[in-house]
């Protein structure tokens, strides 16, 4: 992979975490709302009745963000670019496509 593919790659990811740690942060904001709300039993309800569809988000933020910064570390080794199953070179695309992936799109589809 040249350095210039992977310095762009380095700043796709570094945008995305950066993103990612946004939303995360505005997650803590649930249980400042739901006190903010305690005298509003609709607001209240409402708040109750996404909170597990907000954790299900929450935790996927949380593993794309964990996948995001092994590949920053990845990225920095020999074998950046390279398909961890197969050992060909990934297209700058693809991870551009999807900066969490090491894999090639034919090794990807194996389960």
């Amino acid at each position: 992979m040249k350095d210039q593919d992977i310095e762009q790659l380095q700043a796709h990811i570094e945008n995305r975490i950066r993103e990612l740690q946004q939303l995360l942060d505005q997650s803590a904001e649930f249980a400042e709302k739901k006190s903010l709300q305690s005298d509003d039993e609709a607001a209240n309800l409402d708040l109750t009745i996404n909170a597990s569809v907000d954790s299900t988000l929450l935790a996927n933020l949380r593993t794309e963000l964990a996948l995001l910064s092994r590949n920053q570390q990845w990225l920095n080794s020999d074998e950046a670019g390279y398909c961890e199953l197969c050992g060909d070179n990934i297209p700058l695309q693809r991870l551009l496509a999807a900066p969490h992936t090491r894999r090639c799109i034919d090794c990807a589809q194996i389960p």
